[in-house]
């Protein structure tokens, strides 16, 4: 999967359309303002699509989502930028939270600058996000109509996943760019998002399923 950044600005301006309008982001939208994809120098925006791929014991234990940014560089020239990651929780046995493993719901969110378990340079939640919870060995269910906030800032993206076929505990809800805290795509993608002239950055995350219709394809 590869897009254009006019790609993106279609799945970001239909995403936020067709969310906007649910309480959630209406409120957060109150919050901090409706996003706006980059139109001037050094503007990002954040991107997460949301594959679906196999699941052992209820999880998707895979990094196989795309985390992008997108952007315009200091002369105003579009760049695109696309990791492997994931978005989901993986399979791991210590119970983070006793209502269940976390998993971000669609939507748009924002993120700043902050740190990881308090050492490492990561991106942290600029308000609260929304998701599912499931306890171990229980799979989500996405039609209950019962959600949950994390507006603690937990809710992390940062680096790991040394093993894409094994995301394991590199994340309990937090949206993760593969090949570790030293591998070149977290160092292009940090660096991408430390020159950022409109922080909070704002964090588009959509299932790749929905994207040909934002494209209106």
């Amino acid at each position: 999967m590869s897009f254009r950044f006019q790609d993106y600005r279609r799945i970001f301006d239909g995403a936020v359309a067709r969310y906007e309008t649910k309480p959630f982001f209406t409120k957060l939208i109150q919050q901090k303002g409706r996003p706006v994809f980059p139109s001037a120098p050094r503007q990002v925006a954040l991107f997460g699509i949301r594959r679906k791929g196999p699941v052992t014991q209820f999880r998707e234990n895979t990094a196989d989502d795309t985390l992008s940014l997108a952007r315009l560089d200091e002369r105003g020239v579009a760049q695109v930028f696309e990791y492997v990651g994931t978005t989901e929780s993986g399979l791991f046995a210590q119970v983070v939270n006793p209502e269940g493993d976390f998993k971000m719901l669609p939507g748009f969110y924002f993120f700043a600058f902050g740190l990881h378990h308090g050492k490492d340079k990561c991106l942290v939640q600029a308000g609260p996000v929304l998701g599912e919870r499931a306890l171990k060995g229980k799979d989500y269910d996405e039609t209950d109509e019962k959600t949950w906030q994390i507006v603690d800032g937990s809710l992390h993206i940062h680096a790991g996943i040394n093993n894409p076929q094994n995301v394991g505990a590199w994340s309990a809800g937090c949206q993760v760019v593969a090949g570790g805290w030293t591998g070149k795509a977290w160092t292009e993608y940090y660096k991408g998002c430390e020159r950022a002239s409109n922080v909070p950055i704002p964090y588009v995350l959509v299932d790749e399923t929905d994207v040909p219709g934002f494209l209106g394809s």
